[in-house]
């Protein structure tokens, strides 16, 4: 404020104030102020003089006793007496660069719990084999229809030489959803689907349960094989499940799967997530599903007897390696062909071994989010298909959005909704969506012409049944050296390129967001390898034992294989995620190497807090009350 005369009211010290000289100005001719206003001026002028002076003096005194005072190693050198300023500068060098190499190892802490924050290690202790489930078993036959229900060789070639009706031709084509004949596909330039009605044929001529399960024993006893044996369709055909979770507890209700599931058993005291409800084992062990195994070895786990008839073997269809693909998987996953796979020949008698594989992460990682952590629990990506979330149910269901999408169809073994077709495997709208859309590849491959449709069969193949695993170029020649007349040598490169994106492609997107599943992996996993051992089963051997007939004329002839799957151990180690680096470790890292470097800590930091705040305030405060008791004691 200004009062009447110009002159700044009493308060605070202006720029122009501090400017006046410590003397009053000699005052000239012109000059329009009085002698006692320029006084006055000049009085308010040495006490914001004496302010400026007392702050710097606070500040310094302060500083003064924070340096001689604290616990921070090397400040009590800055304002010691009789310490020449080259030692002074020591010691703020010393100072500056043990804080700068503490903050840079600190920053390189910070980095690595940003980019890592996740160590995946052994558990504690091991875990007993009957806290997780007996794997669940899936059974495929290599009979994909029975020749005396079906004959597919020879309808197959009345096709070829254009010699079939209109019906046989339909039945060759829904056959080969399944089948995957190579040359079948070329005799049809037309766009071909799979309705309802055709799976209900490959029903009709695929071998039962009956027919192929002729014994069933669990831990020694027999059982009703019917009661534990589900019916599934995948791309191998009619297939049967043991121990596996019904269709209505693996599907949501919009799919097909679901909606005509047949009556199977459901799950009772066990969650995929939890595992089996805490309790006494021989409490009820039974009423317990999926089963568990409460021993280990052969002779406490299952044991199947199976038989294929000579009589329906299709060696067209169902290829050279006549007998039993079996495959093991979690009971609350569904049998998808990119599982562990063995093989059950004829007339053999096979030992398989089970070796259950369990990752399980801390609770303390849900903080987190899932990139960092890189894995998903289950009730943070629901999905639309599938009830669990799984990284292979979302696999899977990403590739049958891109093929519903971009071809109107779906993959036979694939969950759809009502009214969606099935593509056959050889549509020109697969193959073209394939290299295209679905690949996207940014390596050079050849256009699309007669001889990249001629390898498709083994692309295809390979990327519907293994495009969960790695794409092995061993993996290539294996499916093709199996069928040499669909993949040239001078291809093989191109292929192998294909493969190893379209497994990038499905699982981080393609570069043009064509495909985008980022599918993490789940936070809980439950797998299962195995290993078999294969002998000479002398089934008509022991069925004379028995005293039971042989007869060697039944139905053209049979075949019988045993099947044992088991444990080996009573135990096994389990692979745990957990926290590298949780808040108290790196608040532990953190502290340590300020403490180490510059012997900072929590106290030190309240000690620069009560500094710059408390001691200060009252500091000024106590030095303007001895101000004023001065100018009182003047006045007087």
């Amino acid at each position: 404020m200004v009062n009447g005369n110009g002159v700044r009211a009493a308060g605070r010290c202006s720029g122009r104030e501090r400017a006046l000289p410590p003397h009053p100005p000699s005052l000239s001719s012109s000059s329009k102020l009085s002698s006692h206003s320029l006084f006055s001026v000049h009085l308010r002028s040495e006490h914001c003089e004496q302010r400026r002076q007392e702050a710097r003096l606070t500040c310094r005194t302060i500083c003064r006793d924070y340096c001689n005072n604290t616990a921070v190693h090397g400040f009590r050198y800055f304002f010691e007496e009789n310490r020449s300023p080259v030692e002074r500068g020591f010691w703020v060098c010393a100072v500056v660069l043990c804080f700068a190499v503490s903050f840079f190892l600190i920053s390189k802490i910070w980095s690595k719990w940003e980019r890592c924050p996740v160590i995946v290690s052994f558990a504690d202790k091991p875990t007993p084999l009957w806290e997780v489930p007996f794997p669940a078993v899936t059974i495929c036959p290599a009979t994909k229809s029975k020749q005396s229900v079906f004959n597919y060789t020879q309808a197959y070639h009345r096709l070829r030489a254009n010699m079939s009706t209109e019906k046989e031709r339909w039945q060759v084509e829904t056959l080969d959803v399944v089948c995957m004949t190579t040359m079948t596909w070329q005799l049809n330039s037309e766009e071909t689907w799979a309705n309802d009605s055709a799976l209900e044929f490959l029903r009709e001529v695929a071998p039962t349960l009956d027919e192929i399960v002729e014994e069933c024993y669990w831990q020694h006893m027999p059982f009703n094989c019917s009661e534990y044996f589900k019916e599934v369709v995948s791309e191998e055909g009619v297939c049967f499940t043991f121990n596996g979770l019904s269709s209505l507890e693996l599907y949501t209700n919009i799919t097909l799967q679901a909606q005509y599931d047949q009556p199977s058993r459901s799950a009772s005291g066990w969650d995929p997530e939890t595992g089996y409800v805490q309790g006494e084992l021989a409490a009820g062990v039974e009423s317990f599903y999926p089963k568990r195994a409460q021993f280990n070895g052969p002779s406490s786990a299952l044991r199947l007897v199976m038989r294929s008839y000579l009589e329906d073997m299709d060696y067209l269809c169902g290829g050279c390696e006549q007998g039993f693909r079996v495959r093991l998987h979690s009971p609350a996953e569904q049998s998808w062909s990119s599982g562990h796979v063995l093989a059950v020949p004829l007339n053999s008698s096979v030992m398989m071994l089970a070796k259950p594989h369990l990752i399980q992460t801390s609770p303390g990682l849900e903080e987190l989010s899932p990139t960092r952590r890189s894995c998903l629990f289950a009730h943070e990506r629901p999905l639309q298909f599938f009830r669990k979330y799984s990284q292979e149910n979302c696999l899977y269901e990403c590739y049958t959005n891109v093929t519903v999408r971009n071809c109107g169809c779906a993959m036979i073994g694939t969950p759809r909704v009502p009214g969606t077709p099935v593509c056959t495997p050889f549509s020109r709208c697969m193959v073209e969506q394939y290299s295209k859309g679905v690949i996207d590849t940014p390596v050079s491959l050849p256009e699309i012409s007669s001889e990249f449709y001629s390898i498709y069969c083994c692309l295809f193949t390979i990327f519907v049944e293994r495009f969960a695993t790695n794409f092995l170029l061993k993996t290539l020649e294996e499916v093709c050296g199996r069928q040499r007349g669909c993949c040239p040598g001078h291809v093989l490169l191109p292929a192998e390129m294909v493969l190893n994106y379209s497994h990038w492609a499905m699982v981080r997107g393609s570069e043009d967001g064509s495909v985008m599943c980022n599918c993490l992996p789940s936070c809980t996993i439950l797998r299962y390898d195995g290993e078999s051992s294969v002998d000479k089963f002398p089934w008509e051997e022991r069925q004379r034992a028995l005293g039971e007939l042989v007869e060697p004329n039944m139905r053209g002839g049979v075949s019988k294989s045993q099947l044992n799957v088991y444990f080996n151990s009573l135990q096994f180690v389990t692979t745990r995620r957990g926290e590298m680096y949780g808040h108290t470790d790196f608040l532990a890292n953190f502290g340590g190497l300020l403490g180490l470097f510059t012997g900072f800590s929590v106290i030190s930091l309240v000690e620069v807090a009560y500094y710059i705040s408390l001691r200060l305030w009252f500091d000024i405060r106590r030095r303007a009350a001895d101000r004023r008791r001065r100018e009182l004691r003047r006045n007087q």
